[in-house]
């Protein structure tokens, strides 16, 4: 059983809203996740629960865990963050390229 502490999972789940998806390497040695700062068995374990909640979609590729967030995964991250509704995460912001 991992035990995860309050702070970090605050930082795993913040990271989440904004940006809307997290990259995590299938290497479960004691290293941090380089845009979190959290160990990587911690991460994927806070992931694979949002995943089994229905919070989040996975796809596996070439070693790596893609997780991205849904709609109902941003009410419940906005709501455990206590954030309002109105966060957008970056994924889900259209970009507008002019030439």
């Amino acid at each position: 059983m991992v035990q995860i502490q309050k702070q970090d999972r605050k930082r795993v789940y913040t990271y989440l809203l904004k940006e809307g998806v997290i990259v995590l390497h299938k290497d479960f040695s004691s290293d941090a996740h380089k845009a979190t700062g959290v160990p990587n068995l911690q991460v994927w374990m806070l992931l694979r629960s949002l995943k089994d909640r229905g919070y989040a979609e996975l796809v596996f590729s070439w070693q790596y865990y893609y997780y991205f967030l849904n709609d109902n995964g941003k009410k419940y991250l906005a709501e455990f963050l206590g954030l309002t509704e109105e966060v957008v995460p970056l994924t889900w912001k259209y970009s507008f390229l002019y030439f």
